[in-house]
């Protein structure tokens, strides 16, 4: 398969450029824009375990995502070693009920820990995030008491018996976030999908999801959008979201479960220009919507 993507990177008649480097596959959601806090939330979307969600805390803003609870019995969420906030994390069932919350990690520290000792069984879930002293309400009241803090709790609160609708707006910190689980699954599969995150000249990341599981993934860029369509070989015929100018092949990538994350260095020719992703998997081949390097 690499060999055929690298045909491609020929195809398009110019030579493998090493602008990203030191691939961390993995089965992450990177936040799409702002994750909304009430339902439907932001639906997780790849294929297979998802075992790490990464966004940014806006502040009085609160993050709630679509997940799939595959194993109640292994089922954990936590920020520990994964921010320097003071987080809350809180579980609601596919209705907004509340299920489950953490303020402060029952092991030590101001990140937090919810596990499925109070998951009733696998199904849709969704997963929220806030900064302290920000928690979720009912239309009758907290969902969950404010303390105690370092213990992980059902509902106990005087709105626990009615869904989320709403969110109080103490929670003033900012900062970037991963979430890390286990027992977890995407909530949904998608096209194949491709964000870019960071600065440039600098390190960026570069997050699909969508993928075919354990499949080869070829990067392209280009300096402007078109529609160049691949004259030979095993993508003859596709067309890309890309115009002729500049095109290579930039790296190959293991889209390992179907989603992942590749973080690199780029330099400053390449700032303002778009990436693509293709798979070699049919005629035409598979391509990812375009996205622009910051």
């Amino acid at each position: 398969m690499r060999n055929y993507i690298a045909r491609v990177g020929v195809i398009v008649g110019v030579a493998t450029a090493a602008l990203l480097g030191g691939v961390a596959n993995g089965q992450i959601w990177t936040e799409s824009g702002d994750a909304p806090d009430l339902l439907p939330g932001q639906e997780t979307q790849g294929s297979g375990a998802l075992t790490q969600i990464d966004g940014f805390h806006a502040a009085n803003d609160a993050d709630l995502y679509k997940i799939t609870i595959a194993d109640a019995g292994a089922f954990s969420a936590t920020t520990t070693g994964g921010t320097s906030l003071d987080t809350q994390l809180f579980l609601f069932d596919s209705n907004g009920f509340g299920v489950t919350s953490d303020d402060d990690d029952p092991n030590g520290g101001l990140q937090s820990r919810i596990t499925g000792q109070f998951v009733p069984g696998p199904g849709t879930y969704y997963l929220a995030i806030s900064a302290y002293n920000m928690d979720p309400s009912s239309s009758s009241g907290l969902i969950w008491n404010s303390s105690p803090f370092n213990v992980e709790r059902q509902p106990d609160g005087p709105g626990a018996g009615d869904p989320l609708e709403s969110w109080n707006s103490s929670g003033s910190s900012e900062g970037e976030y991963s979430i890390f689980l286990t027992g977890a699954e995407f909530a949904g599969t998608a096209g194949l999908d491709l964000i870019i995150n960071g600065e440039c000249p600098g390190n960026i990341f570069v997050s699909w999801s969508g993928a075919a599981p354990n499949t080869d993934m070829g990067v392209l860029f280009a300096y402007n959008e078109g529609s160049y369509t691949i004259p030979g070989g095993p993508c003859s015929g596709t067309e890309l979201g890309l115009g002729r100018g500049g095109l290579r092949l930039v790296t190959v990538l293991d889209s390992g479960n179907g989603s992942g994350r590749a973080e690199g260095r780029v330099v400053a020719c390449a700032c303002g220009g778009f990436l693509q992703l293709i798979v070699v998997d049919g005629n035409p081949c598979s391509t990812s919507n375009v996205a622009q390097v910051p």
